[in-house]
Order: C-alpha cells, then sequence, then structure tokens
C-alpha cells in the first residue's frame, strides 16, 4: 500500500487487512461474543453489564476504525491531496502581513 509520501509502506499493507479481518470476525461472532459476556457478568452478580458494554465499545472501535480505513481514499487522503494540504499549510499568510502594513 502507498504511504502518505507515496512510498511503499510494509507495515501497512499488513496492518490494514488485520484491521479489516478482524472487525469482519468480530462482527461475525458477536452473537456469541455478546451472550458469553452476558453470562460472565450475571454469574459475577455484575447488574451493570461491563463486560457486556466493553466487547460493545470494542466492536464500535473495529467498524469505526474499519470504515476510515475503507472510506480515507474516498475523503482526499491520497498522496497527492497530502501533499497539497501542507503545501497549503507552510505557505506564508499573505494577506494577514498586508493587513498590518495598511495602518
Amino acid at each position: 500500500m502507498l504511504d502518505c509520501d507515496g512510498s511503499d509502506d510494509p507495515a501497512r499493507s499488513r496492518t490494514i487487512p488485520t484491521m479489516l479481518g478482524m472487525t469482519a470476525s468480530l462482527l461475525m461472532f458477536s452473537p456469541v461474543v455478546l451472550v458469553g459476556a452476558a453470562i460472565a457478568d450475571i454469574i459475577r452478580g455484575r447488574r451493570k453489564f461491563p463486560t457486556v458494554r466493553l466487547a460493545l465499545f470494542a466492536m464500535q472501535y473495529a467498524i469505526n476504525d474499519s470504515a476510515e480505513i475503507l472510506l480515507a481514499p474516498c475523503c482526499g487522503s491520497s498522496p497527492a491531496s497530502a501533499k497539497a494540504s501542507t503545501a497549503r499549510h507552510q505557505s506564508p499568510v499573505t494577506n494577514a502581513s498586508a493587513c498590518t502594513h495598511a495602518a
């Protein structure tokens, strides 16, 4: 996969498919995970179900992270737009200097 500067990063080519696969498997096995977490909370006498809440939080995090990975190319997170953004933020501000010299 290409990194933001256009270089090929082997770490990203491993971590992105791993995250997407982990999210898919977590969602596929979510009924088993949630029932197991609920049983564990009931056995321990926890009325607020903290293990279920933790499992749901982990699932939501995985979904958000995977959506970010999948939507990044569509939302302008390409190497070209990253270079344009860097150029915009590093350029000197001409309007502010014109305002201070006008007085």
